[in-house]
């Protein structure tokens, strides 16, 4: 596991709705809808009551049958000299 970012703050400079977010290089994954929040507080701004319960990335993609080369980008080409 390498290093990764953190950020931190509030919607709109409110301080009832924090929220926190961590991205870490850890291979070649996609994120997967995993999420909580404090539904008296975040929770009111979601449409659905329970949006950690709704569709995430890969039902999206089964949905719509999307063709993997349309969301996934190849890795970067690097030269030698």
């Amino acid at each position: 596991m390498g290093a990764g970012y953190s950020i931190e703050g509030h919607i709109n400079k409110d301080k009832w709705y924090y929220f926190s977010a961590d991205m870490t290089k850890g291979g070649q994954t996609q994120f997967n809808g995993d999420i909580s929040y404090n539904p008296k507080t975040l929770g009111k701004l979601l449409i659905h009551s329970e949006a950690k319960d709704e569709l995430n990335p890969n039902e999206i993609i089964k949905r719509e049958h999307m063709n993997k080369q349309d969301y996934e980008a190849d890795p970067p080409i690097i030269w030698g000299i």
